[in-house]
């Protein structure tokens, strides 16, 4: 009893570390200055939307980032870097996007703070040193502090510049570009903003010469005053898509289209974001795919603000109180040095009714999901920047009377408390949380405390903290004394720390979560879990090493018995990346150990007494053969079940080589072969998979096909042969793709593509996808 009192009071840690599922990317060795940088990112397994992925980079020694625009080619993600205004050396860059709920994901994890990927730009030939010239800045002065509706930017270059207008200048404020809208007279550039948030804001204005070479470089802060603005000035940004996909696949046809729409407008200390997306498929009886949402806010300064979020909202808490959850309704709050406030309240679940037997109304075939209220509240207080404390409410209860045939409705309560601490410019960071959890599995009816603390059998003192509890929680509606009601609480907590010195982010966590805690902020929260988790990624020589180690040691279903299942894993990973005439490569081990009590008797669990073992190695080599760049890659991989219940033993091997030819016209060609090898359990129970794959693309650039617009078409072939002992034959498939893209500064961004999928004599089916997809950023 005592424990559980401690729980309920003390308040632990937590590290909150966002996953969104696996991405795999090969830094490029090397690349020649004016030739494009392509950047991939592959998605391995995640199971939801990604939304605006986005490549960030910068040359060694800039302080601001350029973000570049990812394209989705089914499930890699890309981008092409125009090289020509970057300077020869070392260029830095990470990945970011969000989401199908809006949390934002950054890859590698914890970019740009302490991780990121660099590689080497190569200058195309001997060039004569690059003649820097001086920037000088005419308006405003350095650290001036300027009113809302005074900032105006302008520099001027040296006047024994010829042809000025044929350089070409770049301005971003904050890290955001406006260069589109600079202006120029001569030798001189200057830039006024139609609005400026009030706080301090770093500009870098930077000078490249017609070979697009950086040759002038001048960056300073000023710093808005927060008094209300005099300017007038009203101003607007937004974006807009539209997709359309059409396929059949096994002979089952579906069509859908989603459109979205995202708008900003700016006016004096406000600040309107509105969100607006729309799906063909959007139906009364599943859960709601059009998003549309407006958050409104009034700015104190930079970084202060009120905000009133109507629509879909998606605040966020904490991992183990409320992360990734839409909820349809309205949040208030507020921001501030000292004080934080959030209250949110909507439906988080729509109703849907259930559905009865034709030939028996009473008689319910599938029951329906009730209308979810919802409710949360959070108060934090921050003591300087280095330290906050936040308390978490979260409520979500069913509506009995929302549909006719469903199942028992229910409430869950969710109490507890947060801490943040960050120390040394975020050298040293601590996250931690501990939440109580308590459920009503049955909300309906009515019973009296002493019945129900006699049917749960509670002593004395468990029955005196359980009635303090009600108490609490039932006068202000959050539970509701009846027969599924459980009044002790369960926890969920965890611990962390990350540490960033000498190119190394070491993180430590500890977390325990109990089998019947759950939270309807984060329904899809793994619970029964407990253990250590430890991960350092360290760099080495200049950036030349990269070397990454974990260690989890962690138990499952703890609350099942004999199916408790210990769980150590440990891995480590080193990747070499040397000059550019060298391959850069990489080795990774892996071991997973798993083991409970559980025997092939049972049937009810599951045994486990195994370990699985991966080792991967691959290699990337970059060399011209006369003007055609090329790169090869190769990797291996093996895969090792090793279990004492045979059938269930299992090993996987890998073999890729990789070609991709880079042409000075602008043609781009691959070609990939891969064999694979895969046998599932043991002697007479043995089955077997082969696999022999080849795939081949091309992609053709065309620069100013329309005025400066770029078209790149595409084509793309995927033959496989599989062998399978159960089938006992041998079958092919081919996978044939093509389409093109078409970019515009101004009319948007338009991609087509269409996909056909042949299954040979293993299915007969002919599948098919048509996919377009139009885009326009204002």
């Amino acid at each position: 009893m005592k424990k559980i009192i401690l729980g309920f009071l003390i308040f632990w840690f937590n590290f909150s570390l966002l996953h969104a599922g696996s991405f795999y990317h090969q830094p490029p060795s090397t690349v020649l200055q004016g030739e494009k940088l392509r950047l991939e990112l592959q998605s391995m397994d995640f199971d939801g939307a990604l939304l605006y992925p986005t490549v960030y980079y910068r040359s060694l020694g800039e302080f601001d980032f350029h973000a570049l625009p990812m394209e989705n080619d089914g499930y890699l993600f890309y981008a092409e870097i125009p090289t020509n205004r970057l300077n020869p050396g070392k260029v830095q860059y990470y990945f970011a996007m969000q989401g199908p709920t809006g949390q934002p994901y950054t890859f590698p994890e914890g970019a740009p703070y302490s991780n990121y990927y660099e590689i080497e730009i190569l200058p195309a030939n001997q060039r004569t040193p690059i003649k820097k010239i001086e920037v000088n800045l005419i308006s405003p002065e350095e650290d001036e502090v300027l009113e809302p509706d005074e900032v105006f930017l302008a520099f001027s270059i040296p006047l024994d510049i010829e042809h000025p207008e044929k350089w070409t200048y770049r301005i971003t404020i904050d890290g955001v570009d406006h260069s589109s809208r600079l202006q120029t007279e001569g030798h001189v550039i200057y830039f006024t903003p139609s609005s400026v948030r009030s706080g301090s804001h770093t500009v870098s204005f930077k000078v490249y010469n017609p070979d697009g070479i950086l040759v002038g470089h001048k960056q300073f802060q000023f710093r808005i005053s927060d008094m209300p603005s005099k300017n007038n000035a009203f101003s607007y940004k937004g974006s807009l898509f539209l997709d359309n996909r059409t396929q059949t696949i096994a002979r089952n046809n579906l069509n859908y289209t989603r459109s979205g729409l995202r708008l900003n407008l700016n006016y004096r200390k406000f600040q309107l974001d509105t969100r607006l997306m729309l799906n063909s498929n959007e139906s009364a009886d599943r859960q709601p795919l059009n998003i549309y949402s407006a958050r409104l806010k009034y700015q104190f300064s930079y970084k202060y603000y009120l905000y009133l979020w109507g629509g879909d909202v998606f605040p966020n808490y904490d991992p183990l109180v409320l992360q990734g959850r839409r909820i349809r309704g309205l949040s208030v709050g507020l921001t501030s040095k000292f004080f934080n406030f959030d209250y949110t309240q909507g439906q988080s679940l729509r109703a849907i009714e259930g559905q009865t037997a034709a030939d028996d109304p009473a008689r319910i075939i599938r029951r329906g999901t009730y209308a979810q209220k919802f409710v949360s509240l959070r108060p934090q207080l921050n003591f300087g920047s280095h330290f906050s404390w936040a308390l978490n409410l979260v409520n979500g209860r069913d509506d009995p009377a929302s549909i006719q045939y469903g199942g028992n409705p229910k409430e869950y309560l969710v109490v507890g408390s947060s801490l943040d601490i960050n120390l040394h410019n975020r050298r040293i960071v601590i996250h931690g949380s501990a939440q109580a959890s308590i459920k009503n599995v049955d909300a309906t009816g009515e019973i009296d405390f002493d019945t129900l603390a006699t049917t749960l059998d509670l002593s004395e003192s468990e029955k005196n903290m359980a009635e303090r509890i009600i108490n609490i929680f039932t006068k202000p509606g959050f539970l509701t004394l009846t027969p599924g009601l459980a009044p002790l609480p369960t926890f969920a907590f965890n611990v962390a720390a990350r540490f960033n010195y000498f190119n190394n982010s070491l993180s430590i966590m500890y977390k325990k979560i109990d089998a019947d805690y759950y939270t309807p902020g984060n329904p899809f929260l793994l619970k029964d879990i407990s253990g250590i988790f430890i991960n350092d990624y360290l760099r080495f020589f200049n950036n030349r090493i990269f070397m990454n180690i974990f260690y989890n040691v962690y138990q499952t279903s703890e609350s099942q018995g004999i199916a408790k299942t210990s769980s150590k894993d440990i891995g480590a990973s080193i990747s070499l990346m040397p000059q550019s005439n060298l391959p850069s490569v990489s080795l990774t081990y892996i071991n997973y150990k798993r083991q409970n009590d559980v025997t092939e008797e049972d049937s009810l669990f599951i045994p486990e007494d195994n370990a699985t073992q991966s080792i991967g190695l691959s290699g990337t080599y970059q060399f011209f053969a006369g003007k055609i760049r090329n790169t090869v890659s190769v990797s291996v991989n093996h895969f090792l079940r090793d279990d004492v219940y045979k059938i269930s033993q299992s090993q996987y091997n890998l073999f890729t080589v990789g070609l991709r030819n880079y042409f000075p016209f602008k043609l781009v060609s691959r070609f990939t072969y891969s064999k694979s090898a895969s046998e599932f359990g043991a002697m007479d129970v043995k089955t077997t998979n082969d696999i022999v794959r080849y795939t081949i693309g091309l992609e053709y650039i065309i620069d100013n096909f329309v005025g400066n617009s770029q078209l790149k078409p595409f084509v793309n072939g995927n033959f496989q042969t599989i062998e399978n002992s159960t089938l006992s034959r041998t079958y092919k498939r081919q996978n044939f793709a093509a389409g093109l893209y078409l970019r515009t500064k101004r009319l948007g961004n338009l991609s087509l593509r269409f996909d056909y999928i042949n299954y040979g004599n293993f299915r007969d089916y002919k599948d098919t996808i048509l996919s377009t997809r139009y885009e326009l950023f204002f």
